[in-house]
């Protein structure tokens, strides 16, 4: 019997990519490649469990950011739902796996993380002005478009839902504040 990444990436490729944008795709092939089938990949499907599957998933969890957890076990789900209803499986192992719950922080955690968080040096933002201000040959012209409110974000600490909404009647152009 074919393993899982065979099977999975042909079911993709068959059953889901013609029907969501490209990028959609490559994000799940990218969840996919990144989280399941390195652990599992190798597997042939008829070895499945909703044990293996369920402490992959848990180990997912604990590795990677929820947004890939969650497409990884969405996708999971309606593969294994596919191979029960092709007769592929015997068991309906769809029903059987369950998201895990998110891991709650502790304070101390919390603050840990928060020590360790990257901001922009100056440096960066320099860099950032000068291809904004003069333009780089790498930098496509889509998106030097977009770097002026990547500069409005830096310099107003707005968050880009606050830095989108921005209209012209928010501007003092003669005072030169927003």
């Amino acid at each position: 019997m074919e393993n899982l990444e065979d099977m999975m990436l042909n079911y993709l490729e068959t059953e889901i990519e013609p029907f969501i944008q490209e990028s959609s795709y490559r994000t799940y092939l990218m969840a996919l490649r990144s989280s399941i089938f390195p652990e599992i990949g190798d597997l042939p499907v008829d070895c499945l469990s909703a044990e293996l599957l369920n402490e992959v998933l848990a180990d997912l969890v604990k590795q990677k950011s929820r947004s890939t957890v969650e497409i990884c076990f969405s996708l999971l789900k309606r593969f294994l739902l596919h191979l029960y209803r092709s007769k592929v499986l015997e068991i309906n192992y769809s029903d059987r796996i369950f998201l895990p719950k998110e891991r709650r922080l502790s304070l101390d955690e919390k603050n840990a993380n928060a020590a360790t968080k990257h901001y922009f040096t100056k440096e960066d933002l320099e860099k950032l002005f000068y291809a904004y201000r003069y333009g780089l040959p790498t930098v496509s012209a889509s998106t030097r478009a977009w770097l002026p409110l990547i500069i409005l974000q830096l310099e107003t600490f707005l968050r880009a839902g606050e830095v989108l909404s921005v209209q012209v009647k928010h501007v003092d152009f003669h005072e030169g504040i927003l």
